[in-house]
């Protein structure tokens, strides 16, 4: 397959988008470029989820310009080789996003893959993608009901037992190099404590099937409507997993 070193410009894109949500909506024919290059744009500068198109107006152009290339030649290669598959990793970013487009526009069948939950697995969804939460709901109620009560309850207590005693089996361990009967400095036991344990946000900012349906717009505004909630509650102290830090209330 020869890819030209020469990548067109192509007029159908705008110079500046007005903002995050103009880039998510931006879309050129089948083509859902716009949505593509913010995911990918929202985790590589700091995983911003309000990302600043206007201040980083030619990096979004040119990511957006990348993505429709991306598109057009995927197109053309896939009209060429008439495959009867195709496999495709994650489906979120600016460079895979476009070539999913290709396939179901094509009615070609895809693949997407990401790594599993442990390091000798690895997930693989038909005609759809990890963040997909339709699939993934329909996924995790079909494990269940497939499996044994006494198993899933063996097996859900040991996940929690493995993790306190530091079996590392994914590729992060946040337990590993914490020390024995610690608690972080300035923990107070006479009152309640309460831990976040959330993901990041940059992860489902720009994902198909995820505008509108949460409670609230994103995790930061739902910590905060929790803290406003308890702010004159001295008997509860909340704290974030990631670095133990104080988040008052």
């Amino acid at each position: 397959i020869e890819i030209p070193f020469e990548q067109e410009r192509y007029p159908e894109i705008p110079l500046l988008f007005d903002d995050i949500d103009a880039l998510k909506k931006f879309k050129i024919g089948n083509a859902e470029i716009g949505l593509g290059a913010a995911s990918s744009l929202i985790s590589t500068l700091n995983k911003e989820h309000n990302l600043d198109t206007v201040k980083y107006k030619d990096i979004v152009y040119n990511e957006v310009n990348n993505s429709y290339y991306v598109y057009l030649f995927f197109k053309k290669v896939i009209l060429e080789l008439k495959p009867d598959r195709v496999y495709l990793f994650n489906g979120r970013f600016s460079t895979i996003l476009p070539a999913i487009n290709v396939c179901e526009e094509l009615n070609i069948m895809y693949y997407t893959h990401e790594r599993g939950g442990s390091l000798n697995k690895y997930w693989i969804g038909k005609q759809t993608f990890p963040h997909s939460i339709d699939y993934i709901s329909i996924e995790v109620e079909k494990l269940w009901n497939n499996a044994r009560e006494d198993e899933r309850l063996r097996i859900g207590e040991q996940f929690f037992i493995d993790r306190r005693n530091r079996v590392e089996h994914s590729w992060y361990s946040y337990t590993k190099k914490q020390k024995f009967n610690m608690l972080p400095l300035k923990f107070d036991s006479t009152i309640k404590n309460i831990g976040f344990y959330n993901s990041t946000i940059e992860e489902v900012a720009a994902i198909r099937g995820w505008h509108g349906i949460t409670i609230y717009k994103n995790e930061i505004t739902a910590f905060n409507e929790i803290f406003k909630s308890f702010i004159d509650d001295k008997n509860i102290h909340f704290r974030s997993e990631e670095h133990t830090s104080e988040l008052q209330s």
